[in-house]
């Protein structure tokens, strides 16, 4: 408001209309929403069109590559969108000309195509079709606009296309403007910021959900802030643990507060050394989840009081296929099979019975994939499944992680 009540006083003096204030009350509200949602630059541009009875503009240009990225622009480009696309694909060289020339440019420079051209007069600005045809269009006669950040291998850029003459551009504009561009670029670094944070925290929580256990984070009221896909479905099958009304985990037999009394010691842990344990009894009779809570301790972590929730069910299947042994080149397929089913608890004659082999064959086979492997037991095979191994599902990993 400081700066807005400078140009009043400014313009007061100087004679023109005084600042609209809830214009600009209105504009820098859109530009704190645009970050967060792209299609708010259209409205802002919508509003500088109105504002200065002309057209807005805003693109990106990525120079080393001579490539334009986003553009957003008034509803009165709609009529020139042919021209937009010869814009984009950079079919006009005086055009690149003057994106170099803004890129040279300091930050928040008001420049008019004057600027751009090294000219005095209009009539000295070399002839440009695409421009030429623009003005035409949208009925205008001049532009003015600067570059909006400084720093990245990009440049942003807005501009206005207004009527009349480059050398008659009022200087209530190029005030305006200069209080209102830094705001734009600002607006703009942080929406793409936002993006790109948004796209990798997208890969991360699709890889978190892909973990084979159970993982959750917990504050110190007991209250699950996060959790994965399989977590949840634990939780929501309710064989051994559930959430309460609370969004807390809660034990379905026996102590129920068993996970929030680990929670809550592993965060009171002095120590910092401390991981703590439970078995959750469960109503199907099968083997307890196992689970186990630890404290997060990390200085980027604005809560010092989370705490990591591990939930592992043992009756699940292994996370490995054995594909991971199966790159090692030493086995055969048959011997692969074998290997897997052993490890999902299935004796030698269930797995002959389940191959149509006989049992002599089954165990034969067992025996020379273990002598291939280096291993003498059963356990041993486990233990190099383990070892080899992903606790992440097979599919597809996201772009970027």
């Amino acid at each position: 408001m400081a700066n807005s009540q400078m140009f009043t006083r400014g313009y007061d003096r100087s004679g023109d209309r005084m600042l609209d204030d809830s214009f600009f009350s209105e504009i820098i509200q859109t530009t704190i929403e645009a970050p967060l949602d792209e299609n708010r630059w259209t409205k802002i541009a919508d509003m500088m069109a109105s504002r200065y009875r002309g057209h807005a503009v805003f693109y990106t240009f990525d120079v080393p590559l001579m490539d334009t990225g986003q553009i957003w622009f008034s509803n009165g480009y709609n009529k020139c969108l042919d021209l937009v696309d010869a814009f984009l694909d950079n079919q006009s060289a005086h055009e690149i000309a003057a994106n170099e020339y803004i890129a040279r440019s300091k930050p928040f420079t008001i420049l008019t195509e004057l600027d751009v051209f090294y000219a005095t007069q209009d009539d000295d600005i070399p002839p440009m079709p695409f421009r030429d045809q623009l003005h035409a269009r949208l009925g205008t006669g001049a532009r003015i606009g600067a570059k909006l950040n400084d720093v990245g291998p990009w440049v942003d850029i807005g501009a206005l296309h207004i009527p009349g003459k480059n050398s008659e551009i009022r200087e209530q504009i190029r005030s305006e403007l200069m209080f209102l561009y830094p705001i734009f670029g600002k607006a703009i670094e942080t929406g793409r910021i936002v993006a790109n944070l948004t796209g990798k925290y997208g890969a991360i929580l699709s890889l978190f959900d892909r973990l084979t256990f159970g993982v959750a984070f917990v504050d110190d009221s007991g209250k699950i802030l996060l959790s994965n896909k399989c977590f949840n479905e634990l939780a929501r099958d309710g064989d051994g643990f559930k959430t309460d009304g609370k969004s807390r985990p809660v034990s379905v037999l026996g102590d129920e507060s068993i996970l929030l009394d680990i929670c809550d010691t592993a965060q009171n842990d002095a120590s910092g050394g401390q991981s703590l344990v439970a078995l959750l009894e469960r109503r199907s009779g099968q083997r307890p989840l196992i689970a186990k809570a630890s404290k997060i301790r990390n200085t980027d972590v604005a809560n010092d009081s989370l705490v990591l929730m591990l939930v592992v069910d043992p009756e699940a299947a292994p996370a490995s296929d054995f594909s991971e042994l199966a790159a090692l080149g030493r086995l055969t397929g048959a011997e692969i099979e074998i290997c897997r089913l052993l490890i999902q608890g299935l004796d030698t004659e269930n797995i002959a019975n389940l191959r149509d082999t006989t049992v002599a064959t089954t165990r034969t086979q067992f025996k020379v994939a273990q002598a291939k492997l280096g291993c003498h037991s059963r356990l041993d095979l486990l233990r190099l499944v383990l070892a080899t191994s992903t606790s992440i599902s097979s599919s597809h990993t996201p772009d970027g992680v």
